[in-house]
């Protein structure tokens, strides 16, 4: 049986909830789940003097990553990466990053946004990540509004509704 390596989230995210919601998950000594890892999230940006050097030390030691501020052209050093370039050796797994042989935890976890509302990525882009978009829609917003304030008038109501869902 084939197994299909999952893709690394890309999160078009204007108004800055998906890169919260990561620091939440990822970055909170009392969100995250796994307590070793908690409060290591390492947030970069590309244009970060050190993006490279703590990208490795990150895949390295299976810490997560953040990477906020992409824009519709992916830095080349991320392509291994993107790609799962992985390399099966004595000692476990290694991975080619810019001239650096890396070794890979397989606890890195890597998450990507940008600020761009609507970015056109190239194929070569949307095919190596899954793209998440976090951009509020009118309809979303007005539906979220409708919901608080029924909640807030009329518990009973809101009640029967969620067990209408349910």
């Amino acid at each position: 049986m084939v197994t299909r390596a999952r893709r690394w989230p890309l999160m078009i995210d204007p108004q800055g909830q998906a890169s919260r919601w990561v620091k939440n998950m990822e970055g909170s000594p009392h969100a995250a789940h796994d307590s070793a890892r908690a409060g290591r999230l390492a947030v970069m940006k590309p244009s970060d003097a050190s993006f490279g050097r703590r990208l490795e030390q990150c895949i390295s030691l299976g810490l997560p990553a953040l990477l906020e501020g992409v824009s519709e052209e992916l830095d080349p050093l991320l392509e291994p990466l993107l790609e799962r370039q992985t390399v099966k050796t004595a000692s476990g797994l290694t991975l080619r990053l810019g001239d650096a042989v890396v070794d890979y935890s397989p606890d890195f976890q890597f998450f990507m946004t940008t600020k761009l509302a609507n970015p056109h990525f190239l194929p070569e882009v949307s095919t190596k990540v899954t793209l998440i978009n976090f951009v509020i829609t009118f309809d979303g917003l007005k539906d979220q509004l409708l919901d608080r304030v029924v909640r807030k008038e009329n518990a009973s109501l809101d009640e029967e509704r969620q067990e209408l869902i349910q």
